[in-house]
């Protein structure tokens, strides 16, 4: 899976694409999360399910322990729309939140697992509602694979909620907003 940036762009582009066909309103994302449990499981990668609630799992995916761990959520606000393209604008419900950071994040994982970094994908559910997903995998702290050192959260709004504490003494790898004059820690919970 491994290429150069032009074609992991273009890799992350196609994967958007797919994604944003799959409807996945806040509580009825198992059909996106059996679209990329089976997309890993043929690659060869461990993916791990995290209970949520009514059957409702997160994803954690990985070949190993993960220093690091890329997240984003799989859910979208209602309601579902089919996707269109107009020239190279793709118009579709979570193309921007998160779906497109989720598919950017995929690739990343993807190229820097398949170079032997140890790397996991943490794929939650909920986000839109509640992020009961980000909560399920605070209880399921520590995480199955490994102690993360970073999560780097692909949510692009300033309400981000991701999964997992980190040890003591890492950084949350969460960015600051220097304009809002604020900590991350502030805006985004990873406790």
């Amino acid at each position: 899976m491994n290429g150069s940036p032009a074609s992991a762009g273009r890799r992350a582009v196609d994967l958007l694409e797919a994604l944003v066909a799959i409807p996945s309103v806040t509580g009825q994302e198992e059909t996106l999360c059996d679209f990329l449990e089976a997309r890993y499981r043929r690659e060869g990668f461990a993916v791990e399910p995290i209970a949520v609630s009514g059957g409702r799992r997160n994803l954690f995916v990985h070949r190993g322990p993960a220093r690091v761990v890329l997240s984003a959520h799989a859910d979208t606000v209602p309601p579902f729309f089919s996707p269109r393209r107009q020239g190279d604008v793709l118009f579709a419900r979570g193309a921007c939140d998160a779906k497109g950071s989720l598919a950017a994040q995929a690739v990343a994982f993807e190229d820097l697992a398949g170079a032997g970094a140890p790397v996991g994908l943490l794929v939650l559910v909920g986000e839109e509602r509640g992020s009961d997903g980000a909560l399920a995998a605070n209880r399921a702290a520590p995480p199955p694979r490994g102690s993360p050192r970073y999560i780097v959260c692909g949510e692009p709004d300033r309400k981000a909620v991701c999964g997992w504490r980190p040890p003591p003494g890492a950084s949350p790898g969460i960015p600051r907003l220097p304009e809002a004059g604020d900590r991350p820690s502030s805006r985004c919970s990873i406790s």
